[in-house]
């Protein structure tokens, strides 16, 4: 499961939703140049309370080595349970092929969904 980098949480995702996620994405990834990956993380480490969400996520973006994708595409999603936030961070070339606000809408969709318990289907 190369695509969700996730510590299991009970309740958030079965290992079943993961690797249907996981499967979704890969069908993804056949027919676009992106990379997409979503990284679920329960806490931040001690070293990171200073941290914005934004910079967790880039963190976690280059942690993955995700900035050395061919055609400069890759996605993250970056969820930080404890604190109910939410990023998505997006490579340059991608960026440049997504309208403004995309991504703050994409976010709040997933948002909404998780608001009702629905991480899998909001994911």
């Amino acid at each position: 499961m190369r695509s969700v980098v996730a510590l299991f949480q009970k309740n958030i995702l079965s290992k079943s939703e993961l690797e249907k996620l996981s499967a979704i994405i890969e069908k993804i990834e056949r027919n676009t140049s992106g990379e997409i990956r979503i990284a679920i993380r329960k806490n931040r480490g001690w070293r990171e309370k200073n941290l914005s969400i934004a910079d967790l996520a880039v963190k976690e973006f280059y942690r993955l080595g995700m900035q050395r994708t061919r055609d400069k595409t890759g996605v993250l999603i970056f969820l930080l349970l404890s604190e109910k936030k939410l990023y998505i961070a997006a490579d340059e070339s991608i960026n440049q092929m997504v309208d403004e606000g995309t991504w703050e809408e994409i976010a709040e969709s997933l948002s909404n969904q998780f608001k009702k318990g629905n991480f899998f289907e909001g994911l």
